[in-house]
């Protein structure tokens, strides 16, 4: 199956999903990262506004608020994505692209200690990641090699194997309700 044949069947595979069974993975998801990250090696967070069948972190990025560290979430201009400090859940944000939430503005992270939860359509145990086809991220952490990347993926989408090229940026971890992959 190719990369785009792929995304066409996850996407009309999380159309199906309720409200329920992706708030549930989210839950589970939130409660292994607590679990697996240690949040004193990191001082920044780089977050994501899920779309409709996503994952969603929210919960947890208004935890790591709390305790003090900053948080960042992504904008899309053109064919960039940059992100930008938040300093609430609540305020902050505009309706971006793609029906997504963007923050308004706000630093740039510092990439010093930074830890970047990865959105995706699906991974897989090689750490391969299956985005939308904009190479938003790709090229984001390409440009940031320094950056921790945990791939953010319900049981549901694991896949065996993700058709990968040599552009595609490979996580550091993957994890999902059940399982951290790639954990050191």
């Amino acid at each position: 199956m190719t990369k785009q044949e792929l995304r066409n069947s996850v996407k009309e595979k999380r159309k199906l999903l309720t409200e329920e069974k992706t708030a549930q993975s989210s839950s589970e998801i939130i409660d292994r990262l607590i679990r697996t990250i240690e949040f004193d090696d990191y001082d920044e967070y780089l977050f994501y506004h899920p779309i409709v069948g996503e994952v969603s972190l929210l919960p947890l990025a208004a935890q790591v608020l709390s305790i003090g560290k900053r948080v960042y979430f992504p904008r899309v201009s053109g064919e960039e994505m940059e992100f930008y400090h938040v300093t609430g859940l609540n305020k902050d944000f505009i309706e971006g692209n793609f029906h997504v939430m963007e923050p308004v503005g706000g630093d740039s992270p510092s990439f010093e200690r930074t830890l970047c939860f990865v959105p995706g359509l699906a991974f897989d145990a090689s750490m391969h990641r299956l985005g939308h086809g904009k190479g938003y991220y790709d090229k984001y952490l390409e440009a940031h090699p320094q950056i921790k990347k945990v791939g953010i993926c319900a049981n549901r989408f694991f896949m065996p194997e993700i058709p990968a090229e040599d552009h595609d940026v490979r996580m550091d971890q993957v994890v999902t309700e059940t399982t951290v992959y790639g954990l050191r």
